[in-house]
């Protein structure tokens, strides 16, 4: 009687357990392309060897947030049908990610000494510190949940354009005309976040050498809101002309 009732009573706890396990929820990510290459790319990403997602993005392209099972997933990147970077990442139950490729690919994969099996593949981890392949290509995963006060807006900006030196961010309130620096980067760092009253700001970048104003935009920043600022090259121009791809990402809290 005793062995029935503690049977009886270890299936009614696994049952207990197994309705109390939060489900994994869907997680969202969007990526945003800016690799310097006329081609379009290829973005794979595959879950326990099955695909999950396949997109083609050209050149400044951000594409739209996707829902997506939280879990680990293998992430391939290809041009011209070859494999120009294959990474692993995790996404969070309720995480909300922006996926950013940055990087010049190289025509002569033997330039890089770091190679395997003739493929162009480095990765950074955090900063990177300055090496002989600082400008392959590269992806960073970006958390795009609002934290903090939510009666202001977040701003932060990337330096993702490969070749140019490094770059002074200003931030102009239009109705104050208060004017603040906001970090200097080398390439391809990135700010931290800033919290800003919302309202109408003109944000510019020039040379950290010089005062030179080499890409501006003027937003109006909204309450619980972020704003990314990847600084990029203009297509088909490189290191001559800079422009700016802003993300804007509302509120979002897990759950």
């Amino acid at each position: 009687m005793k062995k029935r009732f503690l049977k009886y009573s270890l299936i009614g706890l696994l049952f207990f357990i197994l309705g109390c396990t939060r489900p994994s929820a869907d997680a969202q990510f969007r990526i945003a392309q800016l690799l310097v290459t006329n081609s379009p790319v290829t973005i794979k990403m595959v879950k326990d060897g099955a695909p999950a997602f396949t997109d083609q993005l050209s050149y400044g392209t951000l594409g739209n947030y996707e829902k997506i099972a939280a879990g680990k997933y293998r992430i391939q990147i290809f041009r011209d049908k070859q494999l120009i970077l294959d990474k692993k990442i995790g996404l969070a139950h309720n995480g909300k990610y922006s996926i950013y490729l940055y990087g010049l690919p190289i025509e002569n994969k033997s330039n890089n000494a770091s190679t395997l099996e003739n493929t162009l593949h480095t990765i950074a981890e955090g900063e990177e510190a300055n090496d002989t392949n600082d400008y392959l290509p590269k992806l960073k995963i970006l958390n795009d949940i609002f934290y903090g006060d939510t009666t202001k807006a977040k701003i932060r900006w990337i330096h993702t354009a490969p070749g140019v030196e490094k770059l002074k961010g200003h931030l102009l309130s239009t109705a104050t005309k208060d004017s603040n620096i906001v970090n200097t980067l080398d390439y391809p760092k990135q700010s931290k976040y800033y919290p800003v009253i919302p309202g109408e700001h003109e944000i510019f970048w020039s040379l950290g050498s010089e005062e030179r104003i080499v890409a501006r935009a003027n937003v109006t920043l909204q309450p619980k809101t972020i704003y990314t600022f990847f600084i990029v090259p203009q297509r088909m121009q490189f290191i001559d002309s800079l422009q700016v791809l802003t993300a804007i990402t509302t509120a979002h809290k897990p759950n």
